[in-house]
């Protein structure tokens, strides 16, 4: 069981790899992003497939992602929230991603994002990922555009 201290420095863990995570897409530095997953890393993001399993296959999505981008990209981890244990952990938080895509179209998008993750070989990793957007009920349009 792990002491306030202990806690403590585990959330602390934890937010220096969000930090990491954010530093890497707002450089577009793709290794540096998939060091913050975990090799077999299952993730529910917003476009298709319903699943990505793997970090080969969730690196596929993020350079496809930054292939329709700008150089420029604007990414905010806002409101995190931590909860750790000794090895395993989540958090969730509002993530803004901005900027211009490779056709000079502007996009500005906030989603959800929850987080599961877990310690291997002493380091935590991100082992489950989030990503959603509300929709709307009556038409079945997401709702990227809402803002915190």
């Amino acid at each position: 069981m792990l002491t306030e201290i202990d806690k403590s420095t585990e959330e602390a863990q934890i937010r220096r790899l969000c930090q990491a995570l954010q530093t890497a897409v707002q450089s577009r530095d793709l290794d540096g992003l998939m060091a913050c997953y975990d090799r077999d890393v299952v993730v529910f993001d917003m476009i298709a497939p319903l699943q990505y399993n793997g970090i080969e296959a969730y690196r596929g999505n993020w350079q496809s992602g930054f292939n329709c981008m700008s150089e420029a990209v604007e990414f905010e981890i806002r409101d995190l929230h931590v909860t750790a244990g000794d090895e395993i952990a989540f958090c969730h938080a509002l993530n803004h991603l901005g900027g211009m895509d490779n056709r000079s179209e502007p996009f500005d998008n906030w989603v959800r994002w929850t987080a599961g993750l877990h310690k291997r070989d002493g380091r935590w990793l991100i082992a489950h990922e989030h990503v959603s957007i509300p929709i709307d009920m009556q038409t079945g349009r997401g709702l990227g555009d809402l803002k915190p």
